[in-house]
Order: structure tokens, then sequence, then C-alpha cells
């Protein structure tokens, strides 16, 4: 992610309440780190929706996130 961008802006000159504010970071900063994983394993192949599964593999992974089916890892 770019060091000077939308989000970042937005966060410094609005008062996000928590508990939205850092888990609008954990979310974010999760997602870059993700499309980073897809873009070294499937490089110019990988799209943001490999990112977007590959986020919520994450999450889940770490227990932060269940879909509305419920759980779906151990």
């Amino acid at each position: 992610m770019e060091y000077d961008n939308l989000f970042d802006r937005h966060l410094e000159s609005r008062k996000t309440p928590e508990p939205f504010r850092s888990a609008a970071v954990d979310v974010t900063e999760t997602l870059d780190l993700a499309w980073d994983a897809v873009r070294s394993v499937f490089g110019d192949q990988g799209t943001p929706e490999h990112a977007i599964a590959v986020t919520e593999l994450m999450l889940r992974a770490a227990r932060r996130f269940e879909p509305a089916d419920g759980p779906g890892m151990p």
C-alpha cells in the first residue's frame, strides 16, 4: 500500500470510533499482506479477488473472522 493513500488520510482527518478504527486497520493491513502474498505466488495472474479470498483465509486462520454460514476451519 502506498504511504500517502486515501485510507490513511481518512484515519488522520476523521474521528472513526473504536472498534471500527482498529478493525478497519487490521483488515486493511491484512488485505495488503494478502495482496503481496498473491502476487508472490501467482505473479501477474493474481487478482484483487484472490487477495480478498486469501485475506479471509488469513483472518479465519487467526480466528478473527467467521463467514456468515458458520465456522469453516477448526
